[in-house]
């Protein structure tokens, strides 16, 4: 735990603190601060004519010459593991830490829970209290510090109480960020006028909590209070809405409740009746009208297929990726780009009927290797009544909020809109940091045929807040698109007892589940996840109190891809083993993929099927008796009946 200011190296050895030439190594001199067991590696910093050296519930400050004492100080016992000792920070020339004075609550189930009442600058030389701070009740929680150090910058101390408090020391405007974490023992960075958000594998906070690599800066961002969405009128213009009809899979996982479930079946004895290479990254496909619908995910392409044949009918460029495959409704297609633009075609030519700037403002940000809008439209289209219902943004805490809307569909008329911002926390408008307000994260939206949800809120047809929920597979703390399959991030229905990686809603109040995980509990040896031991797959019915399983089969599958066909449920994934060759293939998408077929009613295994490449996450999708997989590979394979019409090639 070496310090040092270009003159002096220290370091911690054994029971000494030791202090070196810089230049040339030689020992200046070592100071003896333990009779007894060795000294805790804690914080070590060199500033000017002191070090300052912190260990559990005591600071130390000894002169750079000889390695006196100058003075100590007592640090809090708070309990939260890095506020013990590790926070020292030497800013402006004071050196700043948390003051002894303790706020107490009870806990639950007896105890005290403290925290720190102020933040105190003391003299470097002397050890005295310079300024105080008051911290009101942000400190004032549950639960643990997150597991790595707090970190400064000239103005402000960054803790991670919670998740990331920022301690003004000029102004006192402490404000809190429940909704950013970073990774174990490293945290989060403030550098080149930028916060670093690190990966992270926590689920508190799950409704609002960012995840991914992010920089993020401060500032407010300039949009007007009434965002006017650019309406652009394409040459399909006019074009009226056809009669309604039932298609066999109009929407991703088929219905706006996103069930996962058709009641047409594919028999299970199939083969490749044809294939298409399409190249890239593909979304899930959606089927209508004779067609099957597919996204190039990072080449920003809709395009249109024959059903029957898998002839490319017609493509359509946006300005962004389509990471959510187009709804169909009554011969238009409707769909959302990164770009921050929704569209709506004609179905039959891939006409351009309307699009409509859903982002605020024209603003460009760099994600994943490609520039989008500040407020993408991941959201997919949800057609209820006449009316396309999207979501543009990532967080009600970035770039102004979400924003979400209501558009006539034939004509892209705003009909309603609304903002979903904050709630901005800073210690004026909290008591205490106990349980307050959330806000959300962009995610897919789901209708019931009247009723908006987005996450665990509901919207009425008017955008209103409304009361009550659905029967509806939900997600906890990511979202539907997110497919990394971390242990802590299941998908849901009902209660959390009923989870999995994926979920899908059966006939007669079933719910079929894959599992990676015998349990979700964190700090079980027993529930971590071993290549090979398989995914466990099971069914439930739900709405009773106790949940029993059904069944419960065990499958060599890692399930990417789910859905209810009538009588059989059809799964696909990579196998689950690794491959000497190619450890990584099996979880990167370069290895053979499974599809397997299971009976609803029991569990049996009806058929297996080997396919070039696993599917893209939830990649399958039905229509006609037949089923088509987008691959991670860029093709896309229908299969159908044994004996069926093959067709020719392999595109």
């Amino acid at each position: 735990n070496p310090a040092t200011d270009g003159k002096v190296v220290c370091l911690i050895d054994g029971k000494e603190v030791v202090c070196l030439d810089f230049r040339t190594g030689r020992e200046r001199w070592r100071r003896r601060l333990s009779d007894k067991d060795d000294l805790w590696v804690g914080a070590l910093i060199v500033h000017g004519k002191v070090v300052l050296y912190a260990e559990p519930r005591r600071l130390r400050a000894l002169s750079v010459e000889d390695g006196r004492v100058l003075w100590e100080k007592p640090l809090p016992h708070l309990g939260w593991l890095w506020f013990n000792w590790e926070d020292i920070f030497v800013i402006k020339g004071l050196v700043w830490t948390w003051s002894h004075e303790l706020g107490r609550r009870k806990k639950g189930g007896g105890g005290v829970r403290v925290y720190p009442l102020y933040v105190e600058g003391l003299d470097p030389l002397t050890g005295r209290v310079v300024k105080r701070v008051p911290l009101g009740g942000i400190f004032n929680t549950i639960h643990h510090h997150r597991c790595y150090p707090n970190r400064a910058t000239l103005r402000y101390i960054i803790a991670s109480r919670r998740g990331a408090e920022f301690v003004d020391l000029e102004g006192g405007l402490h404000t809190v960020n429940n909704w950013i974490r970073g990774t174990c023992h490293f945290g989060m960075v403030p550098a080149n006028g930028l916060f670093y958000v690190t990966p992270h594998p926590c689920v508190c906070y799950g409704q609002e909590k960012l995840t991914g690599f992010l920089a993020l800066s401060s500032g407010e961002v300039r949009i007007p209070e009434a965002p006017k969405p650019l309406l652009e009128r394409g040459p399909a213009y006019g074009t009226r809405p056809l009669p309604e009809g039932k298609e066999p899979w109009p929407t991703y996982l088929h219905d706006n409740l996103r069930t996962l479930f058709t009641e047409e079946e594919v028999p299970p004895n199939v083969e490749v009746l044809w294939r298409r290479e399409l190249g890239g990254r593909l979304s899930a496909p959606v089927v209508a009208e004779g067609k099957v619908f597919v996204s190039q995910v990072d080449h920003h392409h809709v395009l249109a297929l024959d059903a029957r044949k898998g002839r490319v009918l017609w493509e359509f460029p946006t300005g962004g990726r389509v990471r959510v495959p187009p709804s169909f409704y009554r011969g238009l297609l409707l769909f959302g780009s990164a770009d921050g633009w929704v569209y709506c075609l004609r179905a039959r030519d891939g006409k351009l009927v309307w699009r409509l700037r859903a982002a605020p403002a024209e603003r460009k940000v760099v994600a994943f290797g490609q520039i989008e809008s500040a407020w993408p439209v991941n959201s997919g289209v949800v057609v209820q009544k006449g009316r396309a219902y999207f979501l543009a943004g990532r967080s009600s805490h970035l770039d102004g909020g979400l924003f979400l809307y209501a558009v006539d569909v034939a004509t892209g008329r705003v009909l309603h809109w609304r903002r979903l911002e904050g709630p901005h926390l800073n210690v004026k408008n909290i008591e205490d940091n106990i349980w307050p307000k959330q806000g959300i994260l962009a995610d897919l939206l789901q209708g019931d045929g009247e009723f908006i949800y987005l996450r665990h809120r509901r919207f009425d047809p008017s955008l209103r807040d409304a009361k009550g929920d659905t029967l509806r597979p939900r997600v906890g703390a990511t979202t539907f698109l997110d497919d990394t399959y971390f242990k802590r991030t299941p998908w849901f229905v009902g209660t959390m007892r009923n989870w999995g990686r994926i979920v899908a809603l059966g006939p007669e109040g079933r719910a079929f589940m894959a599992r990676m995980f015998r349990s979700l509990r964190c700090l079980d040896p027993k529930n971590f996840y071993t290549p090979g031991q398989g995914f466990t797959f099971l069914a439930r019915r739900l709405g009773r109190l106790r949940q029993k399983d059904l069944w419960s089969v065990k499958v060599p599958i890692r399930v990417r891809a789910l859905l209810v066909s009538g009588d059989v449920v059809w799964l696909s994934g990579p196998p689950d083993k690794i491959l000497p060759r190619d450890p990584f293939a099996t979880f990167e998408g370069r290895s053979e993929g499974l599809l397997w077929a299971l009976s609803a009613r029991d569990g049996r295994k009806l058929a297996e099927h080997t396919i070039e490449r696993p599917p893209v996450f939830n990649g399958m999708a039905v229509g006609e008796g037949r089923l088509y997989i987008a691959t991670t590979g860029g093709s896309l394979l229908c299969f159908g009946p044994k004996g069926g019409s093959k067709q020719r090639g392999r595109g």
